[in-house]
């Protein structure tokens, strides 16, 4: 391919000027996507359960000369999921992406798994997305500006879909 047609990555994923929340951000997938996204221009906060690790990702994107922020949350907790878009806004102006790659696996086996557990599973992957998405959602509709919701959970149960579906119809700027 000559070098005239040749797509350029930094124009084709060309993040400046946005502002990215990051569930998750603490470590794995999560940092790695923080930080990519950082790359190509956009300021990004960071959120995790785990306080020092989010702030070791957001230091790192700041790093990248972007603007960063880290919050600590729990995603199983409503009251901590509308906090942390709160604080989000407050620290960085503004959302346009939200990544949601926070969440929680349970390993044990189905016949000896305790309710409390199942509940806590649920709490964190179904309904702490759901209310992410609900929330980024709102923000961007007072604002009237499309946002961008991304899913990285794995695996991802058709019910995640719903929560997509009922919060990703966001108005075009």
């Amino acid at each position: 391919m000559s070098a005239a047609i040749e797509p350029s990555f930094s124009k084709l994923f060309d993040l400046s000027g946005r502002v990215a929340l990051v569930t998750g951000a603490g470590a794995g997938f999560g940092e790695a996507i923080s930080l990519a996204f950082a790359e190509y221009g956009c300021d990004v906060v960071c959120a995790d359960i785990n306080l020092e690790a989010v702030k070791g990702t957001s230091a790192k994107v700041a790093a990248k000369g972007q603007r960063s922020a880290a919050i600590q949350f729990d995603l199983g907790k409503p009251e901590d999921v509308e906090g942390m878009v709160d604080a989000a806004v407050k620290a960085l102006g503004s959302l346009d992406i939200l990544v949601n790659c926070g969440g929680g696996l349970q390993h044990d086996p189905s016949e000896s798994l305790p309710l409390e557990t199942w509940n806590r599973v649920i709490d964190v992957n179904l309904r702490g997305t759901f209310l992410c998405c609900q929330s980024q959602a709102d923000t961007c509709w007072r604002r009237e500006k499309a946002a961008l919701l991304i899913f990285l959970l794995s695996p991802v149960p058709p019910v995640f879909h719903v929560a997509f579906l009922l919060t990703a119809q966001v108005r075009e700027a």
